[in-house]
């Protein structure tokens, strides 16, 4: 269709009345020399509808065509025997009331067919006409896909294919060329619009990408508008494969425009329509300097000459007025040639009298034209639904010569076939096919690049450091130093930092299926190892020390300790089990065309199940971090030669600030800078890494290699006394076997005691025992089991015994106290009265207390670390000798003399059952005392 864009679609009433006023107010007919008309007998009428002032190039071929093909049948009797056809030309110079009033011209002279419009709009006006009298109508121009609505339109056909076609058929060539994204700049014309919307539609099932449907608003090339906004977005794609969706004389405007934009030119292409093929010629006749731009423009067009039948019409034509037919020809004359077979077909039922009377039934296009035939632009296939021609486009490629080279052909069924020895010719005069796009820059990290070689170097030097700490803690694992912290929990949280720090390698060059799956089992897995490790570790010193539990026996072993790290690692492995079976992370290309540049992240084929998988992981390790961090807190105060509470809660702090810092500099950039995603992960990765190593087990090692290289005995006393404070929690056994070793002067009662700043805390007979010696201790045994439950070395401001104050024996105030007791043969005995004053003991074996009423008095208060207990003593006589007693044992490791430590083999149990392996020790015994036992 030509020039299309300044006729719109419009749908004149069908009231006739309002039709006949246009009729009246119409100009008379113009008739053009050489036309004819009559009423003669047995005379076949059509009328040709045009705008023939209009398109000067077009119109005059087209006439000559119709006239040409009239006389040829009027010359011989192969078709329509005895008939007589006549043809009459109307110029509608494009003027709608004209288009209405020649349609009831040939309504009135019972024309037996019309050929006409043009253009699409004028087609449909004419349309709406030619219904009141059924007569069949036929455009060789009109391609708007409006006509495909047989309830609106139920009287035209066509022989040129419609819009969509050529929409399609552009795409079709656009994949034939292995581009696999293109730019859509169509006008915003019913026409562009069409051309556009079956573009799309054939990209998508071609599996090519569009990157921008840019529309233009229209304008003419005497008053173009600016198009820079329009041009600037579709440079921003940076697609080089320009499908433009418009006519001829809106192509100029914008072309010129976007040489400009720098979007014509280099390795551009442009494709268009068949109503764009006029283009070069309009340049090379009104600006011949831009025309070597055009260079590698493609146009596609349908086949309008073809087989034999084409080739007689094109030579006969040529040998009649010297110069071949122009576009266009070929479709008006298969129109016209396609209702002559129409009525010569009727000679089978009627007679050529009825046929020129019109006697017969009115026409209806599925009863009148042939679903095919073949004519001069070769073999016509029209939609047995629409009449639309599925007609075989040819594609145009302007070289750079005066004319268009054909270069391919894509058939009815979408095939396209390349010209064999004619290869296509691009800007500048190249053959080489060019590419879509640029060639986009790999934004990851290579292993063979300068960040990925220092990457490699450092984690390399990481992982063998945790290797040989490693070898180093499995060589050790029987000296004090790795005991106090476990060697196998040491072993775990190694084998977990390695992993983590695996995931940097892992990290490095362009993602598979392999790799991504590696990497986040390897990131979850081993963070989790590390996390739950220390986890366990901390909450065996919260469980030991908390006040809570003071007096009562704990043992965690490392079988436990496993257990309980095995349960707070399994829901890690559960999801990721999950996700990998599910919908694991498979490689995605993200294009970032703007920067010119691609990544490839790991994203799941059902991103919701990753974001859920995801959060929960995310959600388990901050849960896990928070819990660390509370028992990190709580414990923060502990003092012990096993108490790494400040440590861990340096790690625990370290990995929550740096993986809060991460997530939010890291977040969104995944389709846009993966090189600096892989700086900031890594950074994380080795800081956390690092701190997490030294504070668990870089320390320690580090303490074992001083004392390999010779570290002074009393530099390693000091170092002990700094570190470790007190030693707790010793089973009976061991604590039994300590007091029996020294030959010290012993301080021995049974009283009950509580802790007094727990509401459910319960007074319970104890055995307490002092002594004097060096160095001095208080052992607490719990009567019945004979258990203890410490032993605290006199230092100062660790361990204190005075007097309860009275507004702490009033804070509690008066009640029913209730003492249980255990006698040696495990019968419970329970006595309980009103507050007393003090307690009546007995004696015996059976160490049974009894208490009278009153307000509590004679309360000693026991002050070690940050915990308190309360021991109700019989009398003020005996709380004041328990004062002094241990005043004096405090004094007299004090006097300057270093207190010595305890024996290796007592050391040595106690090391051993606080690392949780298994002793079965026999029942302590006491020797005599050598001074005073109460």
């Amino acid at each position: 269709m030509a020039n299309r864009h300044s006729i719109h679609h419009r749908r004149p009433p069908r009231l006739s009345v309002f039709l006949r006023m246009l009729l009246l107010a119409a100009t008379t007919v113009a008739w053009l020399p050489g036309a004819q008309s009559g009423t003669g007998p047995h005379e076949l009428r059509f009328h040709a509808i045009l705008p023939l002032s209009i398109y000067t190039v077009e119109m005059p071929s087209i006439v000559r065509t119709l006239q040409l093909l009239i006389d040829d049948v009027n010359s011989n009797d192969n078709h329509l025997p005895g008939a007589t056809l006549r043809i009459t030309f109307f110029d509608t110079a494009r003027l709608m009331p004209a288009v209405v009033r020649d349609g009831f011209v040939a309504i009135d002279n019972n024309t037996h067919g019309v050929i006409g419009e043009f253009n699409s709009g004028s087609s449909g006006t004419l349309s709406y006409v030619l219904q009141q009298r059924k007569i069949i109508q036929c455009s060789g121009a009109s391609t708007s896909t409006g006509f495909t609505d047989k309830k609106q339109f139920p009287n035209f056909w066509r022989t040129i294919p419609a819009d969509d076609q050529a929409g399609e058929v552009m795409l079709n060539y656009v994949a034939s060329m292995q581009w696999k994204k293109v730019v859509l700049l169509a006008s915003n014309t019913v026409y562009g619009q069409a051309v556009a919307d079956a573009a799309v539609r054939r990209a998508t099932a071609l599996g090519v990408e569009v990157s921008i449907r840019a529309g233009f608003t229209a304008s003419s090339i005497d008053a173009p508008i600016d198009y820079s906004f329009v041009l600037a977005n579709v440079r921003a794609t940076r697609v080089h494969i320009i499908v433009f969706c418009g006519t001829y004389d809106e192509i100029v405007p914008v072309f010129m425009q976007a040489i400009d934009a720098g979007i014509v030119g280099g390795s551009y292409v442009w494709v268009g329509g068949e109503a764009v093929k006029a283009f070069p010629y309009y340049l090379a006749a009104n600006r011949p300097e831009v025309l070597p731009m055009v260079t590698g423009f493609f146009s596609v067009y349908p086949r309008e000459i073809a087989g034999e039948m084409g080739q007689q019409f094109v030579q006969k034509f040529t040998d009649q007025h010297g110069q071949p037919p122009n576009d266009y020809s070929g479709f008006y004359y298969d129109c016209l040639w396609g209702m002559i077979l129409a009525f010569d077909n009727m000679l089978a039922q009627y007679t050529i009298q009825e046929i020129a009377a019109q006697t017969h039934p009115p026409l209806n296009l599925s009863t009148f034209i042939p679903n095919s035939f073949e004519g001069v632009t070769g073999h016509v296939e029209l939609n047995p639904i629409t009449y639309d021609r599925l007609s075989t486009y040819n594609i145009f490629n302007w070289g750079g010569s005066a004319d268009y080279a054909l270069v391919a052909t894509s058939d009815e069924y979408g095939v396209v076939h390349h010209q064999a020895g004619t290869a296509p010719i691009f800007y500048g005069g190249a053959t080489e096919v060019p590419p879509d796009s640029p060639m986009l820059v790999a934004r990851f990290v290579r292993a063979e690049s300068g960040m990925g070689i220092g990457a490699i170097a450092i984690c390399g030097m990481a992982l063998g450091i945790i290797v040989a700490s490693l070898a180093a803690v499995l060589v050790c694992r029987e000296h004090t130093v790795i005991k106090s912290v476990s060697a196998l929990f040491c072993g775990i949280i190694l084998v977990g930092l390695g992993m983590v720090l695996a995931t940097v390698y892992l990290d490095l060059g362009k993602p598979t299926l392999r790799t991504c799956v590696a990497y986040i089992w390897m990131l979850a897995i081993g963070l989790n190892l590390v996390l739950s490790s220390l986890a366990v570790k901390l909450y065996r010193v919260y469980r030991i020390f908390d006040n809570r539990l003071m007096l009562m026996n704990r043992r965690f072993p490392d079988s436990a300790l496993v257990r309980h790290g095995g349960v707070l690692v399994a829901p890690t492995i559960v999801l990721m089990t999950i996700w990998s079976a599910v919908s694991p992370p498979t490689p995605l290309r993200t294009d970032n065309i703007a920067a010119g540049t691609y990544s490839t992240t790991c994203q799941s084929d059902n991103p919701l199940l990753m974001h859920i998988v995801v959060g929960m992981l995310v959600a388990y390790i901050i849960l896990l971090l928070v819990g660390l961090a509370v028992l990190a807190f709580q414990t923060r105060s502990v003092w012990s030669q096993y108490n790494e509470s400040r440590y861990i809660g340096i790690t625990v702090y370290n990995i929550l600030f740096l993986s809060v810092g991460a997530v939010a500099l890291t977040y969104g950039m995944a389709g846009m800078d993966q090189m600096a995603v892989f700086r900031i992960r890594t950074f994380v990765i080795l800081v956390a890494a690092a701190v997490t190593y030294w504070c668990c087990i870089g320390r320690h090692l580090f303490r074992l290699a001083l004392q390999a290289l010779g570290m002074s005995k009393a530099q390693q006393k000091k170092e002990e006394e700094d570190l470790n404070a007190v030693r707790s929690m010793m089973f009976s056994s061991t604590q039994m076997d300590f007091a029996s070793t020294l030959s010290a002067t012993l301080l021995r009662g049974r009283f009950p005691l509580k802790h007094p700043q727990r509401i459910t805390s319960r007074w319970k007979m104890h055995t307490l025992t002092l002594s004097s010696s060096e160095p001095s201790f208080m052992l607490i045994t719990p009567v019945s089991t004979h258990v203890g439950t410490g032993i605290l070395f006199a230092r100062p401001g660790i361990c204190s015994l005075r007097a309860a104050s009275a507004a702490d024996l009033a804070s509690h105030g008066d009640g029913d106290h209730e003492v249980e007791d255990r006698n040696d043969s495990g019968t419970v005995a329970r006595s309980g009265g009103g507050a007393a004053a003090g307690y009546a003991r007995g004696g015996g074996t059976t160490g049974t207390a009894t208490r009278g009423g009153g307000r509590l008095a004679n309360v000693l208060e026991i002050r070690f670390a940050k915990q308190t207990v309360w021991a109700q003593m019989d009398n003020v006589e005996t709380m004041n000798r328990w004062i002094a007693f241990w005043g004096e044992a405090v004094s007299e490791g004090l006097d300057g003399t270093p207190t010595q430590g305890m024996p290796s083999e007592i050391q040595s149990r106690m090391n051993a059952d606080m690392s949780g392996t298994p002793r079965v020790l026999g029942q302590p015994t006491f020797g005599q005392p050598s001074a005073r036992m109460v």
